[in-house]
């Protein structure tokens, strides 16, 4: 799986995507069906693993992505010999039940606005609202995307918040200054090292590693967001 997200993935999903594909395989895939050779792989192992996720609460559509991250996994692999056969194209991943959209009502939806209105980025929601834009598409929406004579309005690149990184190559050494050698005074928690709320640790009294310290790191990445390319152009709705 690291290889995959790293070395193949990495090259064609976007941002969020490459996190998303990351979290379900952290907390789905390598602990379902991590402890089993990729080439000795059986269905019953995904489908066990799928029961697991249902009984412990997570929706259909969420296993359906993890199957689905899987499968690719697995067709790659075949492709190029590392497995005989891909394994998930052998199982039934959970079915999804068509849900109908609930949109606001006209009612609804001038509540929303006029609650709105008192914030100052009032706006972003009206266009949101107004449009049906995703929230990474409305932050994104630049002036030169809006043709108002042909009442067109062209979402073309996405505004979101991407996941923390830390700048450095070895975040530990970069927050040696915030690094403390001596246990905590007992008066500040009141705990035993081993549960210490500030995270000392008891082999050494080092506090464990952190990212913490990359808002003030100096080889930060300069920007937390990214514009990604999106959809074609979409006619304003009407009122």
């Amino acid at each position: 799986m690291e290889t995959y997200l790293t070395d193949i993935t990495s090259l064609k999903l976007k941002p969020r995507s490459l996190d998303d594909y990351w979290s379900k395989s952290r907390n789905d895939i390598i602990p379902g069906v991590g402890k089993h050779r990729l080439d000795k792989l059986q269905p019953e192992y995904l489908e066990r693993m799928y029961r697991a996720m249902l009984d412990a609460g997570h929706a259909p559509s969420h296993v359906v992505k993890v199957h689905r991250i899987l499968s690719r996994v697995l067709k790659i692999a075949h492709r190029r010999h590392i497995v005989g056969e891909n394994v998930a194209a052998l199982v039934d991943p959970p079915r999804l039940d068509e849900t109908e959209a609930n949109p606001f009502t006209k009612e609804e939806a001038k509540a929303f606005l006029e609650a709105a209105s008192k914030r100052p980025t009032f706006m972003r929601w009206i266009v949101g609202v107004g449009m049906g834009f995703r929230q990474g598409e409305t932050l994104g929406l630049r002036w030169s995307y809006v043709d108002l004579e042909a009442e067109l309005f062209r979402p073309e690149r996405q505004l979101q918040r991407l996941t923390w990184r830390h700048g450095c190559d070895n975040p530990h050494a970069c927050g040696g200054r915030l690094h403390r050698f001596e246990p905590c005074p007992p008066e500040s928690c009141g705990r035993s090292t081993t549960s210490c709320s500030h995270g000392w640790t008891a082999d050494h009294w080092i506090r464990a590693p952190t990212t913490r310290n990359s808002r003030s790191c100096s080889r930060k990445p300069g920007s937390m967001t990214a514009a990604c390319t999106t959809g074609a152009a979409t006619p304003p709705a009407r009122s």
